[in-house]
């Protein structure tokens, strides 16, 4: 029959396995043994040395052998076939048939010599497809493999079995490590105190083995030689094949097999094993009780490492990576394109070093030898012909998305040196760069990360977690706490992925990658940490998500006591005040890194400085003193903007300033973005002419008023009493607003009540010029200017001690334990200062009427046009020339 399928006169049909030849195949319990042409050529050989040998055998018995001879069973053999007939009909539910496979079956299992000579045959076929027989060839021998293949000699020389896993489609990573694996003994020199290359041998099963073949090997090899035994397969498929071949088609394991697991009958440190699997499959076998877990928690567990861009960089480079990269792509490589062809695969789905394999196959089978560029580099892919690639090939490539609840980065490409505008933050982080270098064993601990001004965005926390891990060159993995809040169901296995099995994952992909950093730290960040981290009487997080960080201060304590690597948890939270004060312990969530806003100015315009450059934006100005005082304009209109907030500013102002056709961003432009962004645009409703009048006079009022009050500071030389200052006028109609006077810091950082009363008077400033200009009393133009000018009183007399009647004391505490009159007092006083502040207000813009005059009359006409912004210095100029203009005693 196989003959006839090589020769193809017939064709596989898997229906009719009993009824043909195959029938070997299923006893053979090995998969497509006769479907798959690569098995049926290994089987063909042994299938042919065993009829000569039974013919051999029927031959020196002398029985007659004729072609058509009639068989005469025994009334036991016909006994035996009726028992078995009557089993299988009721097994099969009436559908069972006399075929050779039954037959067989009842003669295998009434002639023990028949069965010997069958399960002897069936020993050497699947020993011939089950083991591999020389694993060490099959993959490129990568020295990147070889410290974690040490470990696992380490392991088994003092008697341990091991247990290693690998990323769940990373599975080629495994037979590097074999691959490493079996050279390392073999190496010159390479011994261990009981194993060397002498009294070792290693047999490897491939994805084809079952328990029962596995346990059967471990015993004919034990008394077949007197070495020591490892026994090497994969966990995952040994489970699905065994259940496949003992008829079940589920992954059931029996007694026996956990016995072998356990490795109960081996002989002292003679036979030990060594299991791999995926990381999900082994959590889920260990995630309970039940089962597995138990045979399993005897093996030590190692992970393998996952290649990095530099490792296989570093690869390439090395002894025999140009002879490797030739062999598998057919072509020679420059150095610059073996760097760039990694860079650009990083971005690709899978992992180091196939996927930079797959990408220069690709690049390679690209170019014929007569369409290589004409450089130096000859026939050699170089620079030139990865950009002609990349070029032709943008519209075919694809990026999808990864099914991993998280990712991972090696270089964030961020350094302590991009934190910017925060120097205090930049202190903090450095420190726990700091922490990291040291490597001291046991540091694995836990940080939270949150805003010092009690928003929840644009402060930079993930940013300044990036500049720690690509300061300190350790990778960083990402999770959202919020993706644990539910149990997850596996539609395709119906099995619980339980929060625990989440973060168990979580915590071995860090260990492993922690492991081949030179530091031997990585980095997990958690986004919305106050669903891991809250009190639970709090409410905010879910059952699920109070388990998994459970687990995760399990692993972080188990990492720290009995690891040779570190972990930092950054958790990064909106409500710190939220979090549980059980973690704010040692090792757990103690330490924190606080993220402050810019404090001042400078702060800012070192934001400014810093994404202007990266991001290329281009500033007005013939020098850079010019253009560095549109960004210090910029800095100082910008009072309270989070780092988030000035990034969209600047796109904002780039956009302004492309919409009217200039070529750099001037002040103009940086002004209308920042009305866009805190505002809104200019409303173009229609506007009476009386009106225009009114909002014009309004807000030269307020300007008037805050800035005669910063000039009588100045000259009383007293700066602690100095008041915001003009930054600019519009009188454009946004948001809620007819027009409004816009203020800047002074630079004085001391509140004081000459200050919070120079406040006071600019907002009554729009009032006194409504009332000296068109007799009106009130307006809703005042409204939020009432607002503000009471909130300043209410707050000198309440917090400063400033009321004439309630003296030097605070009342903001308690106020409902005041006494009536206590309270009635308190009314008086915020009155007398808002009066006070009124009758000033009023003073000033009487004494300057001809100039508020003269002010609307200029720029009444622009209202509503939507380039009504009068700058503070152009406000300050028209002020001067007309004083220039009065007499000194006027």
């Amino acid at each position: 029959f196989i003959e006839e399928l090589d020769s193809g006169e017939k064709s596989y049909d898997n229906e009719k396995i009993y009824q043909t030849p195959e029938y070997m195949a299923y006893c053979a319990e090995i998969p497509d043994l006769i479907k798959n042409p690569e098995k049926r050529a290994k089987f063909k050989p042994l299938l042919e040395e065993e009829i000569a040998l039974q013919t051999q055998n029927l031959a020196n018995l002398n029985v007659p052998v004729k072609k058509h001879a009639k068989p005469t069973p025994t009334p036991e053999m016909m006994a035996d076939i009726n028992d078995m007939y009557s089993v299988q009909l009721t097994t099969d539910q009436g559908d069972a048939y006399l075929d050779n496979f039954f037959l067989m079956s009842v003669l295998n299992s009434h002639e023990p010599t028949i069965k010997k000579q069958f399960m002897d045959f069936l020993y050497k076929v699947q020993d011939e497809l089950m083991v591999d027989k020389a694993p060490e060839k099959q993959k490129t021998h990568l020295k990147f493999y070889d410290e974690k293949a040490d470990k696992i000699w380490r392991n088994l020389d003092v008697g341990n079995d091991v247990f290693i896993t690998y990323d769940n489609d990373n599975s080629e990573s495994s037979k590097y490590l074999i691959s490493s694996f079996a050279n390392l003994i073999n190496k010159p020199g390479q011994s261990y105190k009981t194993l060397n290359n002498e009294n070792s041998e290693i047999i490897f099963f491939n994805d084809d083995a079952t328990f029962d073949f596995i346990d059967k090997k471990m015993k004919t090899t034990r008394k077949e030689n007197d070495k020591h035994q490892i026994f090497v397969f994969d966990m995952r498929s040994a489970i699905k094949n065994t259940g496949i071949a003992r008829g079940t088609g589920q992954m059931m394991v029996t007694q026996n097999d956990y016995d072998l697991l356990m490795n109960k009958n081996r002989e002292k440190n003679k036979q030990q094993l060594v299991l791999i699997s995926n990381k999900d499959s082994h959590l889920a076998n260990t995630a309970s009780d039940a089962g597995l877990s138990k045979p399993l928690k005897h093996f030590n567990l190692l992970s393998i490492p996952m290649l990095t861009g530099l490792d296989t960089i570093e690869m390439f480079l090395g002894d025999k990576g140009a002879e490797f990269i030739k062999n598998q792509t057919k072509k020679e490589w420059t150095e610059d394109a073996i760097r760039r062809a990694v860079e650009i695969s990083s971005h690709d789905n899978g992992y180091f070093p196939e996927k930079a394999i797959e990408y220069m196959k690709k690049v390679s089978s690209y170019f014929t030898d007569e369409s290589f560029v004409d450089s130096e580099n000859g026939k050699a892919i170089g620079i030139e012909e990865i950009e002609i690639f990349e070029l032709e090939n943008a519209d075919t490539k694809q990026v999808k998305a990864s099914s991993d609840d998280f990712k991972i980065v090696f270089d964030t490409k961020k350094r302590i040196s991009d934190i910017v505008g925060t120097p205090m933050t930049k202190a903090e982080a450095m420190s726990v760069v700091e922490l990291i270098k040291r490597g001291k064993k046991g540091s694995t601990r836990g940080f939270t990360m949150y805003l010092d001004n009690g928003t929840s965005y644009g402060g930079g926390r993930r940013h300044t977690a990036e500049a720690i891990a690509g300061e300190a060159g350790i990778p960083m993995i990402s999770i959202n706490a919020r993706d644990f809040a539910l149990k997850d169901l596996d539609a395709l296995s119906q099995s619980m992925d339980l929060s625990e099995v989440k973060i168990k994952k979580l915590i071995n992909t860090a260990k492993t990658q922690a492991e081949t950093n030179k530091n031997k730290t990585a980095m997990i960040f958690i986004e919305n940490f106050d669903n891991f981290g809250s009190d639970p009487l709090y409410g905010v997080s879910s059952i699920y998500e109070q388990k998994a960080f459970s687990q995760l201060l399990l692993e972080m304590e188990n990492v720290r006591k009995n690891e040779n690597v570190n972990l930092i948890i950054v958790g990064s939270t909106n409500r710190p005040e939220l979090l549980d004060q059980n973690i704010m312990k040692p090792y757990k969530f103690l330490d924190s890194i606080i993220i402050y806003s810019p404090q001042d100015t400078t702060d800012r315009t070192d934001i400014f400085n810093y994404y202007i450059e990266k991001n290329g934006y281009n500033i007005a100005g013939e020098t850079k003193e010019e253009k560095a005082s549109v960004i210090e304009r910029i800095a100082q209109t910008t009072n309270g903007f989070s780092v988030v907030d000035i990034m969209y500013l600047l796109d904002k102002a780039d956009d302004v300033s492309k919409s009217r056709g200039k070529e750099a961003i001037d002040r103009a432009d940086f002004t209308e973005a920042f009305l866009q962004t805190t505002t809104g645009r200019v409303s173009h409703a229609e506007q009476s002419e009386p009106r225009k009048k009114i909002v014009t006079s309004h807000e030269c009022g307020h300007a008037l008023t805050l800035q005669y009050m910063y000039d009588l500071a100045q000259k009383q030389e007293k700066p602690w009493h100095l008041p915001n200052v003009v930054d600019f006028i519009t009188l454009d109609p946004r948001g809620s607003y007819g027009g409004a006077v816009f203020m800047k810091d002074s630079k004085n950082d001391e509140w004081s009540f000459e200050k919070n009363f120079a406040e006071i008077v600019c907002s009554f400033g729009g009032f006194s010029s409504e009332k000296e200009f068109y007799n009106m009393e009130g307006s809703w133009g005042i409204t939020q200017d009432m607002q503000t000018a009471t909130y300043y009183a209410r707050l000198a007399v309440e917090r400063m001690g400033m009321g004439a009647k309630t003296g030097r004391m605070s009342l903001i505490e308690d106020k409902t334990g005041l006494s009536e009159k206590m309270r009635a007092d308190m009314d008086d006083d915020t009155n007398v200062i808002l009066k006070n502040a009124e009758k000033v207000s009023n003073l000033i813009v009487q004494t300057y009427a001809p100039f508020v005059q003269e002010f609307t009359d200029k720029y009444s006409s622009r209202v509503g046009t939507g380039e009504c912004i009068i700058m503070s210095d152009e406000f300050l100029a028209f002020r001067n020339e007309w004083l220039s203009r009065q007499t000194p005693e006027k």
